[in-house]
């Protein structure tokens, strides 16, 4: 991958529900569930800020704090729910194997950290 689709990549939404990509019949459902982060040995700031979108509910849910700054050269999992609650109510994945809910783009933010030349 490119520096570009790299970018491209974290600012992307990505379906919450979808047809899973296995070819075991009958088709199945996936969740995503999980979400690993590996921040590198280099001067950039990585924040993680999730945020998720669902039919039928108010709003969108996320943390309720302020993003979260990942240390550097470290391996992060972010693991999300499996059934939301809000002010509409619970939600629970329906059945079927359609695209539902949407975790929203720029959730991972990265920015260069310039350093300090030494003179």
């Amino acid at each position: 991958m490119s520096r570009e689709t790299d970018d491209q990549f974290l600012h992307c939404d990505f379906p919450l529900r979808r047809q899973c990509t296995c070819r075991k019949l009958p088709v199945q459902t996936a969740q995503l569930m999980r979400i690993h982060v590996v921040t590198p040995k280099a001067p950039i700031t990585v924040t993680i800020q999730p945020v998720v979108e669902l039919p039928g509910q108010e709003g969108h849910f996320g943390t309720g704090e302020a993003p979260l700054q990942l240390s550097w050269a470290r391996y992060y999992i972010l693991q999300l729910p499996f059934i939301y609650s809000g002010p509409s109510g619970v939600w629970i994945p329906p059945v079927g194997v359609e695209r539902i809910g949407t975790f929203k783009g720029n959730a991972i933010q990265v920015k260069y950290v310039p350093m300090l030349s030494r003179r």
